[in-house]
């Protein structure tokens, strides 16, 4: 049989193992809720596409692509030209 002293710091370290194990669960379960937050919002976003008719989807394209267009404005000429040079450029060299 062992003395009562040695079975109390058993289970005093079973305590304590217990303790640990408990706060490192929830230390995995708040790193996890902090990763799938984004997935999350993902996912209603999803549902909620899946509630929107079929017309307003495929308008939803173009409508995109003009807001494109308005936030994102084309380049100047002068950056249109920047574009070319360089195969201007190499064409200039096959031609000499």
């Amino acid at each position: 049989m062992f003395p009562a002293q040695a079975l109390t710091a058993l289970a005093r370290g079973k305590q304590e193992l217990r303790f640990r194990i408990a706060r490192e669960r929830f230390e995995c379960f708040i790193a996890v809720e902090s990763a799938v937050r984004p997935l999350r919002w993902l996912d209603r976003f999803q549902a909620h596409w899946q509630t929107v008719p079929t017309v307003f989807k495929f308008a939803a394209v173009p409508v995109a692509f003009f807001l494109k267009r308005k936030i994102f404005p084309r380049k100047t000429r002068r950056g249109a030209w920047m574009r070319w040079i360089p195969l201007a450029w190499r064409l200039g060299k096959g031609i000499r």
